[in-house]
């Protein structure tokens, strides 16, 4: 502090500079447990994300390959049997290109 300054004669200090220096805080219990909550929160948000984001990187990578290399059928469904049964026979084709 500048040891040269001068203050008006009738000045007095600011009732927040005569008051007591501040006292050391922390983070309550409770406070403590919110912050961990908010913590795993966040990072489960993010696994997510990234999951999410990774998931939709194969598939669409799947589809391309499926567009790339496929080829489309043609076919018919006969059921030789009643419903109850679920017996199903398909009756395939060939390509078509």
């Amino acid at each position: 502090m500048d040891s040269n300054i001068s203050f008006p004669e009738r000045w007095t200090a600011p009732p927040e500079l005569i008051g007591p220096l501040q006292r050391e805080t922390r983070l309550s219990r409770d406070g403590i447990g919110t912050a961990i909550g908010a913590t795993a929160f966040l990072l489960a948000a993010i696994a997510i994300v990234l999951w999410a984001g990774a998931v939709q990187t194969k598939q669409t990578a799947h589809t391309a390959a499926l567009r790339r290399e496929g080829a489309q059928t043609a076919g018919r469904h006969h059921c030789d049997t009643p419903l109850r049964h679920r017996r199903f026979r398909v009756e395939r084709r060939g390509l078509q290109e």
